[in-house]
C-alpha cells in the first residue's frame, strides 16, 4: 500500500491513518486523498473513489482524517479499535470535550460518534477520566477541576525526573537510551558525577521558584544497575521530597529483577523512596530468554517479595503480544502477577519502536510479527476483565505507533494506590524538571506545552554538560 495527498500540510497526520491499516492489510494498492477548496475531498483506493462534502464548521485536519479512515474501513471491511484517533493521549480529547461543556456521562458516545472509537475503548476512556478526576480531587480537595489540564492550581508543583541510561543488557523490544554497564564503567562514573550536579542545580531552581515537588521518579534504563555507593550518591543529590496529601511519591525503576538486592533496597529506603518498579514483562521463561532478559520468572517473584519485605509499593509491567506467546501464555503471566498483587499493573501492547532490535530486524519481519499477533486484543480484554474482578481499576492510558492491532497501554491500580506521576506525566498537567541524557523537561502553562530534550548520547551529554545545563535552567526558569 502506498499513500499520497495534494495537501502536504496534513500529510504526516493522514499517513498515520494509512499506517494503522497498512501493517495488517498489506495490499498492493495506491491510495490518494485529494482536497478541494470548495469544501470537499475524495479518497481513491485502487480503482474505487469515495467522495465527501466536509463539515465546514469542523477542524480540517480532523475531518480529512475521518474521511480517510471511513474510506479504508469500508474498502477493507475492517474497523480499528481506536477509530480515526492517532494521538498518544486519547484522554485529552475527553477532557477537552468536558472543558467545552460536555457531560461526563456522554464521553463514550462522543468518542464513538466523532472518531468511530469502538464502544469498549470509548467506555474505557470515560472510566479513566472519572477515576483520575476523583483521585486528584481527593488529593487536592480545594482545587477546582477543569480541562484540558485536569486541574487548576497545580502550577506550584513540578515532577522531578532523573534518567539513568544504563542497563545490564538491552532487551529486544526496547527503544530507550540504554547502554550496557559492562565495558562502560568509566563512562558511567563520569555520567553519575555530572548527573548529580545537574540534579542539585535543578533542585536549587525549584527552591528559588518556591515550587514543590509533586513526585520524583528515577527511571531508565535500569537505575538499579548502579551499585550501592553510586545509588547512595545519586539519591543523596535528590534528597527528600515534599509531602503531597497524605503521603509522598518517590519512585525508582528496578525493572530488571536481576539487579535488585537487599543492600540496594536498604539504600532506597534510607532516602525515602516509596515505590519500586519490578517489570517482568512476561512470566514465561522461554519468552524471557527470547527477548534477551537475563533472568527467569522465579527471579521476579524473589525480587518482588524482597521489595515487599522493605515496605515498598510495587509497580509492575506486562507486555501483550510478545513473539511466540498466545492467550494462554499471557494468561499465565497475568495470573502470576495477580497472585503477587502489586499496587500498580500496567499492561502494554507490543510496539515495534524505532531503535529496538525488533524494528531493526527489518520491515518485513516487523510486519510479520504484527500480523502474526492476532491474539493481542484478546489478551488486552482478558487483562481488563481479570483485573476488574480482583479490585484493580484502570487509571491511565496512552498509545504508541506500530503497536500490535493498534492497541494501547493501560495502567491499573488497587484503590488508593494510583501513581500521581503516571497521571500527571501522561496527561501533561504539571511541569517536568528532567535531569540526565535523553530526559525531557516540560513547561505546562495555559494548555500550551513546550519541551526541551537533553542529548540522548551520553558522551555528548558529558561533553556539552555546562552549555546544556544552562540552556535547561533558562528554559525552566522561563516558567517562573
Amino acid at each position: 500500500m502506498t499513500f499520497s495527498t495534494n495537501i502536504p500540510i496534513y500529510e504526516h497526520d493522514l499517513r498515520d491513518i494509512f499506517r494503522m491499516f497498512a501493517p495488517v492489510f498489506c495490499l498492493p494498492l495506491d491510495i490518494r486523498l485529494n482536497y478541494y477548496d470548495g469544501g470537499g475531498c475524495e479518497v481513491k483506493i485502487g480503482e474505487k473513489t469515495y467522495k465527501y462534502v466536509l463539515f465546514t464548521g469542523g477542524v480540517l485536519k480532523k475531518e480529512l482524517k475521518k474521511r480517510l479512515y471511513l474510506s479504508l474501513s469500508d474498502f477493507l471491511g475492517a474497523t480499528l479499535p481506536w477509530g480515526s484517533l492517532t494521538g498518544i493521549r486519547p484522554t485529552k480529547i475527553a477532557y477537552k470535550y468536558l472543558y467545552d461543556g460536555g457531560r461526563t456521562e456522554n464521553i463514550a458516545k462522543m468518542l464513538q460518534d466523532e472518531y468511530y472509537v469502538s464502544p469498549k475503548k470509548a467506555q474505557l476512556i470515560a472510566k479513566i477520566v472519572k477515576n483520575q478526576t476523583e483521585f486528584l480531587q481527593n488529593i487536592f480537595p480545594n482545587e477546582r477541576a477543569r480541562t484540558p489540564g485536569v486541574f487548576d492550581g497545580l502550577s506550584g508543583y513540578v515532577n522531578l525526573y532523573v534518567h539513568i541510561p544504563f542497563c545490564p543488557a538491552r532487551c529486544s523490544y526496547c527503544s530507550f537510551v540504554s547502554i550496557p554497564r559492562e565495558k562502560n564503567e568509566t563512562l558511567l562514573k563520569e555520567y553519575i558525577a555530572l548527573l548529580c550536579r545537574d540534579i542539585v542545580q535543578t533542585l536549587d531552581l525549584i527552591k528559588r521558584q518556591n515550587k514543590k515537588i509533586l513526585s520524583a521518579y528515577v527511571g531508565g534504563g535500569t537505575p538499579t544497575v548502579l551499585n550501592c555507593e553510586e545509588m547512595d550518591a545519586l539519591l543523596s543529590a535528590v534528597g527528600s521530597i515534599d509531602e503531597v496529601g497524605e503521603g509522598k511519591e518517590y519512585t525508582v525503576e528496578a525493572g530488571r529483577p536481576d539487579t535488585i538486592t537487599a543492600e540496594k533496597l536498604e539504600v532506597l529506603k534510607k532516602h525515602g523512596v516509596t515505590r519500586v518498579c519490578v517489570n517482568p514483562q512476561t512470566f514465561n521463561d522461554k519468552t524471557l530468554a527470547a527477548i534477551e532478559r537475563s533472568h527467569d520468572a522465579a527471579s521476579v517473584v524473589k525480587a518482588f517479595n524482597l521489595c515487599r519485605d522493605y515496605g515498598f509499593d510495587v509497580n509492575m509491567d506486562l507486555i501483550a503480544g510478545l513473539p511466540g506467546e498466545g492467550v494462554k501464555d499471557f494468561e499465565n503471566s497475568l495470573n502470576f502477577a495477580v497472585a503477587l498483587k502489586p499496587e500498580n499493573l500496567t499492561v502494554h501492547t507490543l510496539s515495534m519502536k524505532k531503535g529496538s532490535k525488533f524494528h531493526g530486524a527489518g520491515i518485513e519481519n516487523e510486519k510479520n510479527l504484527l500480523k502474526a499477533n492476532v491474539d493481542a486484543q484478546d489478551m488486552v480484554d482478558l487483562a481488563y476483565n481479570t483485573l476488574k474482578n480482583v479490585s484493580y481499576v484502570p487509571y491511565y492510558l496512552y498509545r504508541q505507533k506500530e503497536t500490535a492491532q493498534n492497541l494501547e497501554n493501560t495502567g491499573y491500580s488497587l484503590a488508593g494506590k494510583f501513581s500521581i506521576n503516571n497521571i500527571t506525566v501522561m496527561e501533561e498537567t504539571v511541569f517536568v524538571y528532567a535531569c540526565g541524557a535523553g530526559a525531557i523537561s516540560k513547561n505546562v502553562r495555559g494548555g500550551v506545552i513546550t519541551r526541551l530534550a537533553e542529548l540522548r548520547d551520553v558522551g555528548l551529554y558529558i561533553k556539552e554538560f555546562d552549555k546544556r545545563l544552562a540552556k535547561k535552567l533558562d528554559f525552566l526558569g522561563g516558567g517562573g
